[in-house]
């Protein structure tokens, strides 16, 4: 951090490095007198930061913004920018969420960062590389400007070290192939490292009593279910529409076969009359809506429905502009850069924004070929959003599996415990969806189970004690409520001294898999599998934890 201004702080999830972060924070303002800066993805701000530095008497110098926060006042508001661009240090939180270089959050963090001001950076992330090596890149670019910088080591160019590194086959990847930079900008540690270096030592745990460093033992549970006859009747149809051919690309060789989704709403360039694709992102963004559309599939029947019903009001507009004599061409949201995300219908709605949209004449396309392919893609829309209306009309297996599973778990708390944990915690599940809409299907099947459990069946000891889901569309709750829900799940580890112990089971998507403490809980059901295990590591890393009293994590 003294030598270059800079330093990701890299160590496995649930190792602590908030508290690195306060340490470094503590010496600025106290010893330096300087004001700090720390952003974070919104669902931190209100939920781990704020009362982070409030129970350590810190935040009198340092300013807690969000990413969105950031982006828009960066812009908007020359008191807030001059604000921010005084502070000495700046704390990024989570900062995996700035790997796409071309994304506004991304480039307003820059800018903060080469401002007039000199700044030193702590770039905090227990996954730093999520899609690809120049993930990286991005991070080190924050207080590496020089390309050069490491040449003394041999690093003639940052760039190219990491390039001829994302070359090598990942199985053959070894540490050394990128030591020599990680050694000069970051600073990263293992459980295994932590396990053997500092046996039997001691830490304050979450209420100020030493506690010593010990690891629970993470077990996986598989769930399996049967689907019922409207659910493998969506899939084989699903799965049937989306299997693309690239002989259906070319608007000659169209469509043969009226079950199989072309998207040539999303591929005009197919059908041009010059033959020249030059818009290659439209088949990308057909490539992302065929694995968002699966995604949505594995997840829930209401994900999928919902998203089908957007599909049919996107073609049918497309449709209209067609008679009309225009095409109509929309790019991708520049910051969506993964299918599995919470905010995919965002993404189609990005795909038909009417800032970014290009409208071109019909003349330049084989216009009839092309309506007719955008009809066929219509009417197949329709007849699939029909069947997973259907399946999603009563409680789907999969929900009907995970109500039986918290009635196991219900059954087991209620045993005596040999490490003396108490039932509540015992009881404690978080349940991950990686889509708002499933997360609300499921807690409300699971919910409307639990009121109506008989007194004497386990499931009952739940009742009273779901919050309501925690998303992070628009229509979720705000960061208060969300610190509130957070307090009542986890009081001893997620809430303010004297927090309340209201909720054992907690549905949430992926807006908490990051930064919060809910070690108090020892269970996690990936309700659905992201495309990118390190949404599965940060998951994870909410309950397995220093400072979990329970033995084993599941």
């Amino acid at each position: 951090l003294d030598e270059h201004g800079g330093v990701i702080v890299a160590d496995e999830v649930g190792l602590g490095k908030t508290f690195m972060a306060a340490e470094v924070m503590r010496r600025a303002t106290e010893q330096a007198r300087q004001r700090v800066l720390v952003v974070a993805p919104a669902a931190l701000k209100a939920t781990m930061w704020d009362p982070f530095l409030e129970q350590y008497d810190m935040s009198r110098r340092i300013k807690v913004v969000s990413y969105a926060e950031l982006r828009i006042h960066w812009q908007e508001d020359p008191d807030f920018r001059a604000d921010v661009d005084e502070r000495a240090l700046v704390v990024i939180d989570e900062a995996h969420n700035l790997r796409n270089p071309s994304a506004q959050q991304t480039e307003a963090v820059a800018e903060l960062l080469s401002g007039p001001n000199p700044k030193k950076v702590l770039l905090l992330t227990a996954t730093p590389v999520n899609n690809s090596l120049f993930d990286l890149h991005t991070l080190v670019r924050f207080f590496i400007n020089n390309d050069a910088e490491f040449a003394r080591l041999g690093i003639q160019s940052i760039r190219q070290y990491i390039a001829d590194a994302q070359k090598l086959d990942p199985d053959s990847l070894s540490p050394e192939a990128l030591f020599d930079l990680i050694d000069q900008v970051m600073v990263r540690r293992t459980r295994r490292f932590i396990k053997t270096q500092y046996q039997g030592e001691k830490i304050p745990g979450p209420d100020g009593t030493e506690i010593t460093i010990v690891f629970p033992e993470p077990v996986l549970h598989r769930l399996d279910y049967e689907l019922d006859e409207p659910g493998t009747e969506l899939l084989e149809e699903v799965i049937y529409a989306l299997t693309d051919s690239e002989d259906e690309l070319r608007y000659e060789k169209r469509r043969s076969d009226n079950r199989r989704l072309m998207l040539s709403r999303y591929t005009p360039g197919a059908y041009s009359i010059d033959g020249e694709y030059e818009e290659a992102f439209q088949f990308v963004n057909a490539g992302l809506l065929r694995s968002g559309l699966l995604k949505r599939l594995e997840s829930s029947p209401a994900a999928l429905a919902n998203t089908l019903g957007r599909l049919i009001t996107s073609h049918g507009a497309f449709l209209t502009a067609l008679a009309a004599g225009h095409v109509v061409i929309g790019e991708a949201l520049s910051e969506w850069t993964s299918s599995d995300a919470e905010d995919f219908d965002d993404f189609i709605e990005g795909l038909d924004d009417s800032k970014i949209w290009n409208i071109e004449s019909v003349d330049g396309y084989h216009v009839e070929a092309l309506t007719s392919d955008v009809t066929e893609d219509l009417e197949l829309l329709k007849r699939l959003k029909v069947k997973a209306d259907a399946a999603n009309e009563t409680t789907d297996s999969k929900a009907l599996r995970l109500i039986d599973r918290l009635r196991e778990i219900a059954t087991e708390s209620r045993t005596v415990s040999k490490a003396g944990l108490s039932a509540g915690d015992r009881r404690k599940t978080v349940v991950f969806s990686t889509f708002a809409d499933t997360i609300q299907n499921v807690h409300t099947s699971v919910a409307e189970a639990i009121d109506g459990a008989a007194d004497d069946d386990p499931l009952a000891d739940f009742k009273g004690r779901v919050p309501p889901a925690v998303f992070g569309s628009k229509t979720g709750i705000d960061q208060e409520q969300r610190a509130r829900v957070l307090a009542g799940f986890a009081p001893e580890t997620a809430g303010r001294p004297g927090s309340e112990d209201r909720y054992d089971l907690l549905f949430s998507t992926d807006v908490l898999s990051e930064g919060v403490n809910l070690q108090q809980a020892g269970r996690i059901v990936n309700y659905d599998l992201p495309w990118n295990p390190m949404r599965i590591v940060q998951r994870h890393g909410r309950i397995d934890r220093i400072g979990s009293k329970h033995p084993r994590v599941f």
